[in-house]
């Protein structure tokens, strides 16, 4: 499959809202002591960017969204070898994609019992020039086949775009968003913890 880049629809966004669900660590491990070597790479991801500098709560709800860049793993705009944040334009539906990704990976490896697994929201602002896709490009949104849309995000990437907007495969009628490049986040905050919860075959419910 081959897109031409000039051939899609480009959209401007200034300071739009969106969501992006992180997991947390166990209580345990909630404050570790902090890691120099990521605490350097978070830092060379701000220098190389327009980012904020943030303080306190704000600065630790950028640190999460940033380690999206600061470790890369294969999903549907990245083969791994870059990183890409992933949010949505509801909460609601930042909640079904992290539902089914989460449901997803336990049922490969589900716990012994039932189990519940806390997650920071965060709401973030960005700004960027991004292709649109919400229209046709049924290749780019195969629920599970991601070799098209790896393709295609690394031609983004490749060439220094912003990053997507495109249907949320999840929730039908919901958006997402991937960024490409830190620079797009204008700003990023906490908003509490989200709750999903393991009934010992699937992910049954969410608390707010």
């Amino acid at each position: 499959m081959v897109l031409r880049l000039r051939s899609l629809v480009w959209n401007t966004l200034e300071r739009a809202a969106c969501y992006r669900l992180v997991r947390l660590p166990p209580k345990k491990q909630m404050e570790p002591d902090p890691d120099p070597e990521e605490a350097g790479i978070l830092q060379e991801l701000r220098d190389g960017t327009r980012l904020p500098r943030l303080g306190g709560r704000r600065r630790g709800a950028l640190s999460m969204a940033l380690r999206s860049f600061q470790r890369p793993s294969a999903s549907r705009f990245t083969d791994g070898t870059f990183g890409v944040l992933y949010a949505a334009s509801r909460e609601h539906t930042c909640m079904a994609e992290m539902v089914y990704h989460l449901d997803r990976y336990l049922r490969d490896s589900p716990p012994e019992q039932p189990a519940e697994f806390p997650f920071r929201l965060l709401n973030l602002r960005i700004s960027g020039r991004l292709a649109d896709i919400r229209r046709g490009h049924k290749l780019l949104h195969h629920p599970d086949d991601y070799r098209a849309s790896q393709l295609f995000g690394r031609t983004l990437w490749e060439k220094g775009h912003d990053g997507v907007q495109y249907r949320s495969v999840r929730d039908p009628g919901g958006e997402c968003l991937a960024l490409l490049t830190p620079g797009t986040i204008d700003s990023c905050t906490q908003d509490g913890t989200r709750i999903l919860r393991w009934d010992g075959s699937r992910v049954a419910s969410y608390q707010s």
